[in-house]
């Protein structure tokens, strides 16, 4: 089972009770995922998901296919289901790509 954190739970209330907030949620969810996929392969990786530190625990959990690759879907799919907006990504350090698994 997943765990929801507090913020995943006022965003489902909020969507709830609001609903034009649940397209604001999925919009900026796709507006992250399009920030994650660098390569523009429609698809993030695990060097690209690297950097957010919440898309790189939760890797194996988005990728439910298992391929390696978090599709839209997939990512349509978790951050849907679960209500939880995916965090910021950080700024990249110069020179340097992210950590790799």
């Amino acid at each position: 089972m997943k765990s929801t954190s507090l913020g995943a739970v006022a965003a489902l209330a909020a969507a709830l009770v609001f609903p034009g907030t649940a397209s604001a949620a999925e919009g900026d969810a796709m507006s992250m995922f399009d920030q994650l996929d660098t390569s523009k392969d429609s698809g993030i990786d695990m060097d690209e998901a690297a950097r957010s530190a919440q898309v790189a625990t939760d890797f194996r959990h988005i990728d439910s296919d298992g391929n390696g690759s978090i599709s839209r879907e997939e990512w349509r799919a978790y951050f849907g289901s679960t209500g939880a907006r995916p965090s910021k990504t950080p700024p990249e350090a110069p020179g340097r790509r992210g950590s790799s698994y």
